[in-house]
């Protein structure tokens, strides 16, 4: 409150205002600070009885009266000031309580040498918003410090006014980033039209709960379990919500309602019957994939017990496998028959205790199994006869391990062993032990062969006296008796060993034969062609000069253009008319034979600095060894009548033939020189001429 003094007032007038005025008031003489006149407000402050005690006291013996001693150092200020001080506020004992005084000074009027001191009391205000204050905090820190996300946000621009660090976590978003957004964006398009609907026809004061959606700021979507309570925040009206994530709950309850569902398929699939029973043998209840198989209508069994039900022998073995479940709190299982129009039948019971005393009674028609398993029992005497008389060792392993678990008798005699010695034998004991022969490369087999892919190889064996012999073996997976087992079929295979090997010796012998005749063959021609004619192995004929001209010869006009590209290739490297004449014959009858006698044939022409190499290649079947040396020698010789003289052509018109013929085809390289002058051997020609 603001104390304004008129002008014109004087002490003795001022004596009766300060009377009326509710707060604490007194005059001041400056610098003295002696009191010119209070208000009774002032004097309950002073711990006077009335302001007459104090007026004409200065605030020195106030204060030495042990009162007043907190605002001596704001009233002196003012004075010093000339009686000006703004509201100050003061925490002062004033009769022995703690308060708080507002307190404040103004000059007095025409008394230069006086003000006027205003103290307001403020202590229940203070408390007050000490109060609040603290209570702000503790909401603030049950806000911020909360371990689930919440938000507060502006219930008219939907904006984010306040999110604690874990909406911050869960969310994604800094709080920056929050803080600049409205609640729409964090819900998916679908669900936010339909919460502010909700939100609209909510009424003030009303909690909003229940499981929406939010949207994290990497665009993944979760459950969350949504409070909402209107709230004033900031002077506006908010919603300050909790949003606690449940997605795994809900994924878990959906995955829950899936396998419920399908284990409600699966049980409707299933042929098994299922029924709940009381101690005593009453049918509480039941469920059947297809009610045909019941034994009776469950208008007929529903509510009654088994003895009342079921034919005696039936009730007798499920009601002592009920009695024995309830006892010994443990899965049972009986067999019972029951009649039919077609004969009896045989079920098997799984019995399981359950709450309160009941039992589950899972029952299976097993008539079909127990007639296959004696045709099974009648089919392991006729196995077992069949798996000795086979006249292959077999012998049976454990896939995991290759541990032996069964033999045949052709095994036990192959390698001396007893039945009962088999069962200790490991692969190694029945190895040669010797690279690669050893038990690990015998397991390694093993492995693969168990892995699905059947192994078929051969193998040093040992037998129990220690001979060595050679063994064929076979392995594969086989389902025997219901279990996955590794069958090795092993058989003698020392005398098929034996017979390969002098046939290898033979061939070898054949072969060394083969290489001889051929050997004698080259030599032979090239001693009668004065080393004119070489006999080689295709990759033996050199390859010399530039390749300048590259035919195929699988049509008949490719001849007449091989020629002709032949005739300017000589030309130009100035080869004379008759040397070119000789050189056109002389390809010309290779390429004759190639065309008619072979397929895939070609000429290629290479240019040498004196020589001129034309080469024809086929994949005709070639000339036969023993045909060789008449084709080449003799004129006229021909296997075929169209053959005639085209080797003894080629060898008197060209210099130097190269051949290599084999059953994959024949490849014949005339060479040529430019200038034959320069390389005229006269004793060879006159070799050729007398042959």
């Amino acid at each position: 409150m603001r104390f304004v003094m008129a002008a014109a007032v004087n002490v003795e007038d001022l004596v009766g205002i300060l009377g009326q005025v509710p707060l604490a008031v007194c005059a001041l003489e400056i610098p003295s600070l002696r009191i010119l006149a209070a208000n009774q407000a002032l004097a309950s402050l002073a711990a006077a009885g009335n302001p007459a005690e104090i007026v004409g006291v200065t605030l020195s013996e106030e204060v030495q009266r042990g009162v007043l001693s907190d605002l001596l150092p704001p009233l002196r200020e003012a004075a010093a000031a000339g009686g000006n001080l703004p509201p100050r506020e003061v925490h002062a004992q004033l009769g022995g309580e703690s308060r708080d005084l507002l307190v404040q000074c103004h000059p007095l009027g025409l008394h230069a040498g006086a003000m006027v001191a205003i103290l307001t009391e403020v202590t229940t205000q203070r408390q007050m918003e000490r109060a609040l204050c603290e209570r702000e905090h503790q909401y603030r820190a049950l806000f911020e410090e909360n371990p689930y996300p919440m938000y507060i946000y502006d219930q008219e621009t939907l904006a984010f006014l306040a999110a604690n660090d874990a909406m911050l976590r869960q969310s994604g978003y800094s709080r920056d980033e929050l803080l600049s957004m409205t609640v729409k964006e964090i819900w998916p398009p679908e669900d936010a039209s339909a919460f502010l609907e909700s939100e609209r026809q909510n009424q003030p004061g009303k909690v909003m709960a229940g499981v929406w959606r939010h949207r994290r700021k990497d665009g993944s979507t979760l459950y969350v379990d949504l409070f909402a309570h209107s709230i004033i925040y900031q002077g506006r009206a908010a919603r300050v919500v909790l949003a606690h994530d449940v997605t795994e709950r809900i994924e878990a309850e959906e995955r829950l309602k899936l396998t419920t569902s399908e284990l409600s398929a699966i049980f409707q699939a299933l042929p098994d019957l299922y029924f709940r029973l009381k101690a005593d043998g009453t049918i509480l209840d039941y469920r059947a994939g297809h009610e045909a198989s019941l034994y009776l209508p469950p208008s007929e069994f529903k509510g009654r017990r088994v003895q009342d039900v079921l034919p005696p022998p039936a009730a007798c073995h499920i009601l002592k496998g009920i009695e024995r479940t309830s006892r010994e709190h443990a899965l049972t299982t009986v067999e019972y028959p029951l009649p039919n129009e077609t004969g009896t039948r045989i079920f098997e019971a799984r019995l399981v205790p359950v709450l309160d005393g009941q039992v589950v009674a899972i029952a299976r028609d097993i008539t079909e199994s127990r007639e296959a398993e004696e045709r099974l029992r009648t089919s392991e005497i006729n196995y077992r006869s069949i798996f000795d008389a086979v006249n292959d060792a077999i012998l049976v392993h454990d896939p995991a391990t290759g541990r032996i678990l069964d033999v045949n008798r052709k095994m036990r005699e192959m390698y001396g062993y007893t039945t009962e010695e088999t069962r200790a034998l490991t692969i190694g004991d029945l190895s040669a032990n010797e690279e690669p022969y050893t038990l690990s490369r015998a397991l390694e087999w093993v492995h693969r062969a168990a892995q699905g892919e059947p192994q078929l190889f051969e193998w040093l064996a040992k037998d129990r006296s220690g001979r060595r012999f050679w063994v064929e073996v076979n392995l594969k997976r086989a389902t025997i008796g219901g279990e996955e087992r590794l069958l090795a079929v092993v058989r003698d295979i020392t005398e098929r060993k034996r017979a390969i090997q002098e046939v290898e010796a033979a061939h070898q012998r054949m072969r060394r034969g083969e290489d001889e005749r051929k050997r004698f063959y080259r030599e032979m021609i090239r001693a009668v062609t004065h080393d004119k004619l070489h006999l080689v192995d295709a990759h033996e004929i050199p390859t010399v000069g530039q390749l300048v001209l590259s035919v195929p010869l699988d049509q008949p006009d490719h001849y007449a253009r091989l020629r002709d590209e032949l005739r300017q290739i000589a030309q130009k490297a100035g080869m004379t008319p008759e040397t070119t004449s000789d050189l056109l014959m002389a390809a010309g009858e290779a390429a004759t034979n190639a065309i008619k006698h072979a397929t895939c044939s070609e000429s290629t022409i290479y240019l040498a600095p004196d020589r001129i190499i034309v080469r024809v290649s086929d994949r005709g079947s070639g000339i036969q060894p023993e045909d060789l040396p008449g084709a080449l020698l003799l004129p006229g010789f021909s296997t075929r009548v169209s053959l005639g003289m085209g080797y003894t052509i080629m060898l008197r018109l060209a210099d130097r033939v190269w051949l290599a013929t084999s059953a994959e085809g024949t490849v014949v390289q005339l060479e040529k020189w430019i200038h034959p002058e320069d390389h005229q051997e006269p004793a060879l020609t006159s070799a050729l001429e007398k042959m």
